[in-house]
């Protein structure tokens, strides 16, 4: 019994052993398509999906003239409304304060001192929150 278990284990080595040289004769290697650097750095189409508190809209951040913005799409509807134009800094990050008004940091010269501004879901009331 013992005899026929190692037997059958020294088979399946065997085996096992032959598959993989196999695989290791030279040949001619595989076409790799080359991944372009730029690929790896840029923006999304979209990216950071949020949906509103009263489930009636959803937001996402794309980019316009080449940096990241905030728009707002009502759910069942095709188009959608920019909320942001930032073209200097991408917009930081952002969140929905309420179901009418969607609040985000940006960053004003570089300098890291994000501030926090305010934007109504149709795009109206763009302004800084003093004090913060």
């Amino acid at each position: 019994m013992r005899t026929r278990f190692m037997l059958s284990l020294m088979l399946s080595g065997v085996l096992a052993l032959s598959f993989m040289m196999e695989g290791c004769k030279p040949g001619k290697p595989a076409q790799v398509r080359q991944i372009p650097l730029e690929d790896f750095f840029k923006n999304p189409e979209k990216a950071r999906y949020q949906i509103s508190p009263d489930g009636k809209f959803f937001s996402y951040m794309a980019p316009y003239q080449k940096r990241m913005n905030i728009f707002v799409q009502e759910i069942g509807k095709d188009s959608a409304i920019r909320l942001t134009s930032e073209t200097d800094r991408d917009i930081s990050n952002y969140f929905w304060k309420n179901p009418t008004r969607i609040l985000f940091l940006k960053d004003t010269g570089g300098d890291e001192n994000f501030r926090l501004y305010g934007v109504n879901v149709d795009g109206s009331k763009l302004e800084e929150s003093p004090g913060i």
